[in-house]
């Protein structure tokens, strides 16, 4: 395989049971995807690589390759068009991938530029890690104080309205006594000439009155009142 940069024979390297190939000339490195993250751990044990200084005043944009013009290389392995990646996403470290093979190329030094990504800051990390857990109990939190006003809405609409009865009936009593206030009430808002807006404001049914556990009566009393003749 050639270097896709320098186009001389790539040389074959094992390291710690990876196998990657290196250009003599830029020393730039192929590896199957697979293999880089052990290889950039064991460059970071083979170097000595220390952890990461923080820097709180500093936020580094993370960049994305879309917004780069760099050109594409071909895969040394497949012969592929690679495409360009930000290593873990927020690394800012911009490596070709080859969509086929699966295998990346490394130019000169990004292979380091992952290990000191990998190796970061332990402080940084436990911070991040105790973070996240509180997070998750402030959000646990406050589900769980979050009113719970559904079972209390649902009881106050339990009304003696027999679902079903085997025992035959000519006389319906509760389905007749539902019509008839339905029906007076209409007769009243209708030929009464009250004004019905105060009615309407204290039997009438408000979402976010009810959402509060307020007012749960009116999911019934709203259920008598008619909007116009039609309704």
């Amino acid at each position: 395989m050639e270097c896709p940069r320098c186009h001389l024979l790539l040389k074959k390297i094992l390291v710690d049971e990876n196998i990657y190939y290196k250009c003599p000339q830029c020393e730039g490195t192929l590896v199957h995807a697979d293999r880089l993250r052990s290889l950039a751990e064991y460059t970071i044990l083979e170097l000595h690589i220390p952890e990461q200084p923080i820097n709180p005043n500093h936020q580094e944009e993370v960049i994305s390759p879309f917004a780069l013009k760099e050109q594409a290389i071909t895969c040394p392995y497949c012969q592929t068009e690679t495409q360009l990646v930000n290593y873990g996403y927020d690394s800012n470290v911009i490596i070709e991938k080859c969509p086929a093979c699966n295998t990346v190329w490394l130019d000169k030094d990004e292979l380091l530029q992952i290990a000191k990504h990998l190796r970061g800051n332990t402080t940084l990390q436990r911070y991040g890690a105790a973070l996240a857990d509180v997070t998750e109990e402030q959000v646990r939190g406050a589900e769980e104080d979050q009113p719970n006003f559904i079972p209390a809405a649902v009881q106050s609409t339990i009304i003696p309205v027999p679902i079903g009865d085997e025992r035959a009936t000519k006389h319906p009593i509760i389905v007749y006594t539902i019509i008839g206030i339905t029906s007076l009430l209409f007769f009243w808002q209708t030929f009464s000439g009250t004004n019905t807006e105060n009615v309407f404001l204290t039997y009438g049914f408000v979402p976010a009155l009810a959402s509060n556990g307020e007012r749960l009566f009116t999911l019934v009393t709203s259920l008598f009142f008619h909007v116009d003749i039609f309704h």
